[in-house]
């Protein structure tokens, strides 16, 4: 049997007003039969996420509790059999139906690791384009989202999540492999619509202290993680005063 050329996995726990989106993103991907695996791991949801799972003869899931959304990411990789793996989490969505098609048309990615591009962020209705930055930059801090990276399977299967880092654990997965001699391509093209509100948006000033531990165990504590964890309080004070006066 011919394996896929992409294993798109999406994780999802108690997501059912927002998984269907990302079923149907997946499966009406405008690609030839059989480049697409889909897989969905649920964290064993009780909100009625199941019912719309089982409304798709043939999808593929498992459902079982985890111990976090980067041991379930652990368990797609797990299962997955496609060439390239790309996380695409209950909320989130291709940016096209022709996504897939038009990365993969003509582009076999030899000896590539990781496949990145720009993203949408979908702030409530609200449509910002995020361009990508370079790979180079990752010391920084994040520069991609990872439902825009698709990652070779052979690869990620021998470099999984940490489970430990709960807020940043694939940021510290693409540094180490960055690091480690990894070979990233870019593509100027977004390649995903995600949506706000995840846990590194929520838990902001966290995640960058997540990223800034991964990164000083290779490099020199820098100013830049300070200025953007007193820029990231700055803008929270502010957004306290402006509900408030909102509030009068």
């Amino acid at each position: 049997m011919v394996k896929p050329l992409v294993s798109v996995v999406t994780v999802v726990f108690n997501g059912v007003d927002c998984i269907e989106g990302t079923i149907k993103s997946v499966l009406e991907q405008n690609c030839p039969a059989g480049w697409i695996e889909y897989l969905v791991v649920d964290g064993g949801s009780s909100d009625g996420t199941l019912g719309v799972l089982d409304k798709y003869p043939g999808l593929r899931y498992i459902s079982a509790s985890d111990k976090g959304i980067y041991d379930a990411m652990n368990k797609g990789i797990a299962l997955s059999s496609g060439k390239w793996i790309v996380f695409m989490n209950a909320g989130d969505i291709f940016y096209s139906n022709s996504t897939v098609r038009d990365l993969f048309s003509g582009n076999d990615f030899e000896g590539v690791d990781v496949v990145y591009g720009d993203c949408v962020v979908d702030y409530a209705g609200v449509l910002k384009y995020r361009k990508a930055g370079q790979v180079e930059d990752l010391w920084k801090g994040s520069r991609f989202s990872h439902q825009s990276a698709f990652i070779e399977s052979s690869r990620h299967k021998k470099n999984t999540y940490n489970i430990t880092n709960r807020i940043a654990g694939d940021f510290e997965f693409f540094y180490n492999l960055y690091i480690s001699g990894g070979t990233f391509h870019k593509v100027d093209n977004a390649l995903s619509i995600v949506t706000a509100g995840g846990l590194s948006d929520v838990k902001r000033i966290d995640s960058i202290v997540s990223q800034w531990n991964v990164v000083k165990k290779s490099n020199f504590v820098n100013l830049i993680f300070i200025k953007i964890i007193c820029w990231e309080l700055v803008k929270s004070v502010i957004k306290k005063v402006v509900r408030r006066k909102k509030a009068v």
